[in-house]
């Protein structure tokens, strides 16, 4: 870190079972004992800003981490030394705290005119598994120098020494790739983000990419570094060409849906059947995931499945709007894997599948002779094909 200029780092943290992870400051410890495990609070620990005197921007100096990118920034060190501090990164699935690790820092400030590198913005990204991402990272120095930039994730399934892992260790291949990272180039640098993403990476929480630039000043100026977090969100393509039409079974009046085969998520996906009376069309938003409001769940199903029959509770003359979407599971077997994007609405209002009596007259009255001219409807919702005659009226 440099005297007056703001510091930032990012861990890079990642979770292979697809869990939110959550960060928040800490207080560095110290043992008891030599070799001591249990540690306490350093009883004189004082926040970083005791030690500041303004922002880079000339304001109040701030000590904060980010709780969701995990990026900690000292805005802006006062003095040269050396300085403690720590932070905690929690993990939480369905709600639950099960997990998190300490990570306990020191950093050196000095006195120096180099400035920190610079990495230009990177918006958050969405796209549907299966999409090739491509991603300029473009990065600049202030004092002209030349720079490096590196990338850091579980999407490189590399280790902290930057060696691949096992195959599928943190995600499912293919993995992600940064050309010209790790290279020294002249400013402006531009390196490469490039994955191809598949259903088998498929899961609610999204996925970080810290990018990492790093001047290269003569020596012996110190480095400078400053980061940049990329978030991708991948989901789930919707299910494609339902269609809905009348049919009846033994039992009554019912409706025949039906849809293009569904190939996308790991072994345990399901569909989730959704029916609302009515043909409102609301479409969902670009990316937006599940089922929109007012309908109700009727049906879960298995990925092979498609088509499905309604019997339930049908209504004459009401029309009935289905929706549907693809359930994933995650690695541990819950349902951390998400939901896909919405599919088409199929709508349809019943016709009438029974006779209507239009006519009931009496002709003549009579002991035993009596006369009454009744008349109905043929069932104009019934087709040949729906069920096997011969067919009666009783």
């Amino acid at each position: 870190g440099r005297v007056g200029q703001k510091f930032c780092h990012n861990p890079a943290a990642f979770d292979a079972d697809g869990d939110s992870l959550a960060f928040r400051l800490s207080v560095p410890k110290t043992s008891l004992t030599d070799n001591g495990c249990q540690g306490r609070d350093i009883p004189a620990y004082q926040d970083p800003t005791r030690f500041s005197t303004a922002s880079e921007a000339g304001g109040t100096p701030t000590f904060s981490i980010n709780p969701i990118t995990g990026e900690l920034c000292w805005d802006a060190p006062g003095e040269i030394g050396q300085f403690n501090f720590a932070f905690i990164i929690e993990e939480w699935r369905n709600g639950v705290l099960i997990g998190e690790i300490t990570r306990d820092m020191q950093i050196f400030v000095v006195d120096t005119k180099n400035l920190r590198p610079l990495i230009l913005p990177i918006p958050d990204l969405c796209v549907e598994a299966g999409t090739l991402i491509t991603q300029p990272v473009t990065a600049t120095d202030p004092d002209g120098q030349r720079v490096i930039i590196a990338g850091f994730g579980g999407v490189f399934n590399v280790g902290q020494d930057g060696l691949a892992l096992s195959p599928g260790e943190l995600i499912q291949p293919a993995y992600a790739r940064l050309t010209n990272g790790g290279l020294i180039q002249n400013q402006p640098a531009t390196a490469t983000f490039s994955w191809q993403t598949n259903c088998n990476q498929l899961r609610a929480a999204p996925y970080d990419v810290t990018f990492k630039v790093t001047d290269v000043p003569p020596k012996p100026t110190p480095a400078l570094v400053s980061f940049q977090t990329f978030r991708i969100r991948l989901v789930g393509p919707s299910v494609k060409n339902l269609t809905a039409r009348p049919t009846a079974t033994a039992t009554g009046r019912a409706i025949l849906l039906s849809w293009s085969p569904y190939a996308c998520g790991a072994p345990g996906t399901t569909l989730t059947l959704y029916r609302k009376e009515g043909c409102e069309l609301v479409n969902p938003g670009l990316c937006v995931t599940g089922i929109p409001a007012g309908f109700t769940k009727i049906a879960t199903l298995p990925s092979s499945a498609i088509t499905y029959t309604d019997t339930s509770a049908l209504r004459r003359g009401v029309s009935y709007a289905y929706r549907l979407v693809a359930v994933y599971p995650d690695v541990n077997g819950g349902a951390n894997g998400g939901v896909s994007l919405v599919s088409n609405q199929a709508c349809l209002e019943l016709p009438l599948l029974a006779p209507v009596l239009t006519q009931v007259t009496v002709d003549s009255t009579s002991d035993t002779r009596g006369q009454i001219t009744v008349r109905w409807t043929r069932p104009l919702g019934l087709s040949a094909g729906d069920l096997s005659g011969p067919y009666q009226y009783r």
